[in-house]
């Protein structure tokens, strides 16, 4: 069945890398060439700004709907992966923006979200939500949590920078439709993660 364009995800996402290191001064780094894979950014493209500290998704939209003439049940994901060198003599931790957007649910339908933003290798943080409430409504999943708490990569070396999200909408319904739309996935500088730098403990 051919989807209609009532899902936005967004029609470009900036993913910002921002340092905040525990030192005086800042590390230099630049970050690797995205990879995007998923239903959901199938036709969706990746790159890196002029000066190698952000990611630039441009997504193409795709719809989650359900009920009426549409199927009972309509899922989406997108994984985002960034590959990036720590710089020498620092650690780095990610943390997640906030996943943002708004839904309107008939009776008997459930719309599930969730997101990943993690290091290769590492949980991560994981923002999971549930809405069966009828009517219309807006979400808000991920955001930072805990930041004493983050965990931090080896000193220097190669890792993964990782964003997953998903939805998935399912209904009884089969009078009437029912539709969701994500709207933003920011930081407070408009960025879909963070990273946060600190020195490595010298022995």
């Amino acid at each position: 069945m051919k989807l209609t364009q009532i899902f936005t995800l967004l029609s470009v996402l900036v993913l910002s890398a921002c340092e905040v290191p525990t030192d005086q001064d800042k590390p230099e780094y630049f970050l690797g060439e995205p990879e995007l894979a998923g239903k959901a950014c199938e036709d969706s493209r990746a790159f890196i700004s002029e000066d190698g500290q952000e990611v630039i998704v441009d997504l193409s939209e795709f719809t989650l709907q359900a009920g009426g003439p549409y199927r009972s049940l309509q899922r989406g994901n997108c994984t985002l992966a960034v590959p990036f060198e720590v710089p020498e003599n620092y650690q780095v931790a990610i943390v997640p923006a906030k996943l943002k957007g708004s839904h309107d649910l008939k009776e008997d339908t459930k719309l599930s979200l969730s997101m990943h933003t993690f290091l290769a290798g590492n949980e991560g943080v994981k923002s999971h939500k549930a809405i069966e409430k009828e009517g219309l409504g807006d979400f808000e999943i991920g955001g930072y949590r805990d930041l004493d708490n983050v965990e931090f990569s080896k000193c220097g070396g190669d890792v993964t920078l990782r964003v997953n999200f998903s939805a998935f909408l399912k209904t009884k319904n089969k009078e009437e439709e029912s539709h969701s739309s994500i709207a933003t996935l920011a930081n407070e500088n408009g960025g879909a993660f963070t990273l946060i730098f600190k020195s490595c403990k010298k022995k």
